[in-house]
């Protein structure tokens, strides 16, 4: 599930779709991934592949509530929105010396009914918010050592910027790529690892925002910037510094009980690399940062159940945890369950239902 606003939204978390996009692997069917990591996403090309038909489509309807929601007093903090994915596959088959894959295309939106106060973002309230269309081929396996069930793929693609948060962020696209490795030697428990990288491209070298005009007033500016920050008649260079990598890492276990029973957990860390400042000794305290990356970390634990229906979903329940490692004092946060700062949402209780057609 995935938070559209709150104090994630300068991070990468907020109502996070806790399923993965992709069913294709057992670990993606139980929705151990963040799908809201692009450098996560596998494409579905496992062996889901050898079905007749090559045309899929995953469709998942979620919703998260945070754990501040139910907070006394005035350390309640609600928040509670929905979100709806939908996926797109075909098989690709293998020719010569590459072997088959698998190409998707995806996107999702997400409605926020209720968001905390403390979040900044109340405007969003109430409106759909459209996610990025993520493009991806996938490699179900480059290498596999049978006897070990040790199996190594790839996945590479990129994102159309058509939400509104990399609409602002002035971002082009996202490229990616990831390698991930599942061994399954110890059923009914599989483990994959991911480790993957992703580059963004922006369409300018200094992140601007365009200042707009008040209806009722002509003169008035509804975004309003310094004069020194203003560049040309209708824009404001933003402060802050973008993202240009970012490397992330995602271990994930799955364990399959048995009469459609299935529990798992996952961890991702993920550090994104700011772009170089230009060097100004001058305008530098003595107190400044001069830290060139952030950290963010997503923690998982679910149970879902697959109907012997093949027309019913796949239902799934899910605690997940996202955001900073670390509190503004220092301290680390539990990776599944923010027990420090509870009011700030960083902690989910979701429930999804998942299609696959």
């Amino acid at each position: 599930m995935r938070l559209k606003t709150g104090p994630f939204a300068l991070s990468w978390f907020t109502f996070c779709f806790l399923f993965a996009v992709s069913f294709s692997t057992p670990l993606q069917a139980q929705g151990l991934l963040d799908p809201n990591d692009p450098n996560n996403a596998l494409g579905g090309a496992g062996d889901s592949q050898a079905a007749v038909f090559p045309l899929s489509a995953n469709v998942i309807l979620s919703n998260s509530v945070g754990i501040g929601t139910f907070m006394p007093e005035y350390q309640r903090m609600p928040s509670w929105g929905t979100g709806l994915t939908l996926m797109m596959g075909v098989n690709v088959p293998g020719v010569g010396v590459v072997p088959r894959g698998r190409f998707n295309l995806a996107s999702s939106i997400s409605v926020p009914w209720l968001l905390a106060f403390n979040g900044g973002n109340n405007a969003n309230l109430n409106q759909p918010m459209v996610g990025d269309v993520r493009a991806l081929y996938a490699l179900g396996s480059i290498w596999r050592i049978a006897p070990l069930k040790l199996n190594v793929g790839w996945s590479g693609g990129a994102s159309l910027p058509t939400s509104m948060r990399s609409r602002y962020n002035n971002l082009a696209t996202t490229l990616r790529t990831a390698i991930p490795i599942s061994f399954s030697g110890l059923n009914p428990v599989s483990v994959i690892w991911i480790p993957s990288f992703g580059y963004n491209v922006y369409t300018r070298a200094t992140p601007l925002t365009q200042r707009m005009n008040s209806e009722e007033e002509a003169n008035a500016f509804l975004v309003v910037c310094r004069p020194q920050e203003v560049l040309g008649e209708n824009m404001c260079m933003r402060r802050g510094r973008p993202s240009d990598y970012r490397l992330s890492n995602t271990i994930a276990l799955g364990y399959g009980i048995g009469g459609g029973h299935s529990v798992g957990m996952s961890l991702t860390w993920s550090m994104g690399f700011l772009r170089a400042l230009s060097e100004a000794p001058e305008l530098q305290s003595q107190y400044a940062s001069d830290q060139n990356f952030t950290e963010s970390m997503f923690g998982s634990i679910n149970y879902n159940y697959v109907f012997k229906n093949p027309l019913a979903p796949v239902l799934g329940f899910a605690l997940s945890t996202g955001g900073p490692p670390y509190t503004p004092t220092g301290e680390m946060r539990f990776w599944f369950f923010d027990h420090i700062t509870p009011s700030n949402n960083l902690t989910q209780i979701g429930m999804n239902l998942s299609w696959r057609m």
